[in-house]
């Protein structure tokens, strides 16, 4: 869902009027969003492959964990996804498109492969790095491009609203990237991965996720003060961001940080947060 909705909302910032988004324009996108989820499947899946006995302690229900898939299967998926994903992005004669799918499966390599100076996963630092620049340039970045050269037909430019939407969508990467080891935090004890919230403790880890978060949405309302857009865009853009802060404070403050699934349901909230972030970036121009 977040892979899809990045696409779909990166493909909107380069419209400035509404005779962008035409029939053509969506079925572009729509092509431009199905390598780079079939990417991120892989990206998902490695991990889990590489972290079977970590998730039989900390998430049992996923599919190699839990036994619905045998690794063998589990590989053969990965392989599947990964020579579709190459495949659509080289037949879609777009640079960029090849360039966010290849930039997913690097990400994915690198943040999970037990490999010499790979499993980037078992350092704090290291994971934050990459999912902040998976989320705020890798999946965005290089569909804003296509979209505005290869579907719009117009020069490239970097805009102030996709330096904006590329910062914060880096910031939420690192909240992700904090929050979900919260949950797991005994399981990744017994198999020596550090983490913000092995090193931390759970209550530090938890309060710089939030304060994050909060700095995103803290951006989002200046870039709304800020904006010359249409009234209607800059109320969206302000009111959004004020909502979804309030939000995630009376919802922090509901978490029982020592109940799994209390954590585990918070995790899940950010992504809710993604999501609705996702949707208001169109809005910041």
């Amino acid at each position: 869902m977040g892979t899809g909705l990045a696409v779909a909302s990166a493909s909107c910032l380069p419209v400035e009027t509404i005779t962008d988004l035409s029939p053509t324009f969506f079925l572009e996108v729509l092509k431009a969003m199905i390598p780079l989820v079939l990417a991120n499947i892989y990206a998902v899946g490695v991990n889990q492959l590489y972290d079977i006995e970590i998730d039989k302690a900390n998430n049992k229900h996923l599919p190699i964990a839990s036994g619905v898939f045998s690794a063998e299967s589990a590989k053969a998926i990965l392989w599947t996804v990964t020579l579709l994903s190459l495949s659509m992005g080289i037949m879609s004669q777009s640079s960029a498109i090849l360039c966010g799918v290849l930039a997913c499966l690097i990400y994915g390599t690198i943040y999970s492969v037990d490999l010499p100076y790979l499993r980037w996963k078992r350092d704090p630092i290291l994971t934050a790095v990459c999912l902040g620049f998976w989320r705020g340039i890798g999946s965005f970045i290089p569909f804003f491009i296509h979209s505005q050269k290869y579907i719009l037909g117009k020069p490239i430019i970097i805009t102030k609203s996709l330096i904006f939407a590329s910062v914060v969508m880096a910031l939420h990467g690192i909240a992700v990237a904090t929050f979900k080891d919260v949950p797991d935090v005994d399981g990744d004890k017994e198999n020596g991965i550090a983490t913000s919230s092995t090193k931390l403790g759970r209550e530090r880890a938890f309060s710089f996720g939030i304060s994050i978060l909060l700095i995103a949405y803290g951006l989002g309302v200046i870039m709304g003060v800020s904006s010359s857009s249409s009234l209607l865009f800059k109320l969206i853009t302000i009111l959004g961001h004020s909502g979804m802060a309030a939000v995630l404070l009376l919802h922090s403050r509901t978490v029982d940080l020592i109940d799994q699934l209390s954590t585990q349901s918070f995790y899940m909230f950010i992504w809710k947060l993604v999501y609705a972030e996702y949707l208001l970036l169109p809005f910041v121009r």
